[in-house]
């Protein structure tokens, strides 16, 4: 739409402004919406409620035997709750609340897990190098231009349908459990309390279940 801006399309004062040129009446409109002063805007408005929604998950540290993660320029993936199997898939559009889990590589022997089971953060969570080729097979999957690895490793990096990596440590976890979840109604609850916000005053990070979640200042 902004590229067919037109003449008629701009207020007299903008034309004024760049000496009647349409051109660049033009280029500074696209430049208002998309460029890297409106990106940067968004970033930090976005950041802390985004921040806050993901300090009400469970976090755990999930750690390996050997560096066989493969690592990838988009590398947190998102499953969404309705999916209960599926073959690697492309970028999902990131949004929590709708997450049954996140997950990401942090090093070639660890990542994290993010899920919304009503438990305390976990910082060693071992897992057998069976679970590497899971994780591996969808941070290769939605990666955009490349993966990579440690050299001198070779992770796999299987075919096929998978299900959520969180079965493995919490068996009874499914999408039930994560809408009964209290962590989940929290998440929700400050959902609405700042959807109208254009700037979030704080971060809240819940450590565990309790009467009311720490909270971190900005």
């Amino acid at each position: 739409m902004l590229e067919g801006l037109a003449r008629t399309h701009s207020r007299p004062q903008a034309l004024a402004s760049v000496d009647d040129d349409v051109e660049e009446a033009r280029r500074r409109s696209i430049d208002q919406e998309f460029g890297a002063t409106q990106r940067f805007m968004s970033m930090l408005t976005g950041a802390p409620k985004m921040a806050t929604i993901l300090g009400h998950m469970r976090w755990q540290i999930l750690r390996f035997d050997g560096p066989m993660l493969a690592y990838s320029d988009h590398p947190v993936v998102l499953w969404p709750m309705d999916i209960r199997r599926a073959a690697p898939f492309g970028r999902q559009g990131l949004e929590p609340l709708s997450a049954l889990e996140i997950r990401v590589p942090i090093a070639p022997d660890a990542a994290i897990l993010m899920t919304w089971a009503d438990r305390r953060d976990e910082t060693h969570v071992p897992l057998g190098l069976h679970a590497t080729g899971e994780l591996n097979a969808f941070t290769v999957g939605q990666a955009d231009r490349q993966w990579m690895h440690q050299p001198g490793s070779e992770p796999e990096v299987p075919t096929g349908s998978f299900a959520p990596i969180s079965r493995l440590v919490e068996p009874t976890y499914d999408r039930e459990a994560m809408l009964r979840s209290a962590r989940h109604a929290r998440a929700q609850g400050y959902v609405a309390r700042v959807k109208n916000r254009e700037h979030a005053q704080a971060v809240e990070v819940l450590l565990d279940v309790g009467p009311e979640p720490r909270r971190q200042a900005d």
